[in-house]
């Protein structure tokens, strides 16, 4: 897995399961794929693997650039379509040239 899959993963998550704000996802939410923020979706898809998670925040704030994930995320006017198809998938993109050397 590298940086990219994870993000493309994250944004797939997202856009099946829904965007959650004001938390990684729903305390109530008990299901196996619950809605996710965006470090929600990125701690999902790589179970538990800090170091992937840090390595796609880290990528992701550097990107935008945001100071936190968290507060991007939950900004009142940010919506699912933003968060998976303008700014993940970018994200990705953009990620994957780099791991590709172009």
């Amino acid at each position: 897995m590298n940086t990219s899959e994870v993000l493309y993963k994250a944004a797939d998550h997202i856009e099946r399961y829904g965007h959650f704000q004001g938390g990684s996802s729903p305390a109530s939410d008990t299901s196996e794929h619950p809605a996710c923020s965006v470090d929600g979706a990125i701690r999902h898809v790589v179970s538990g693997n800090g170091g992937w998670e840090w390595r796609a925040l880290r990528v992701f704030e550097r990107h935008l650039p945001i100071p936190s994930v968290v507060v991007w995320n939950d900004a009142p006017e940010r919506t699912q379509e933003e968060v998976v198809v303008a700014t993940l998938r970018a994200v990705a993109a953009q990620e994957a040239k780099k791991e590709k050397g172009l």
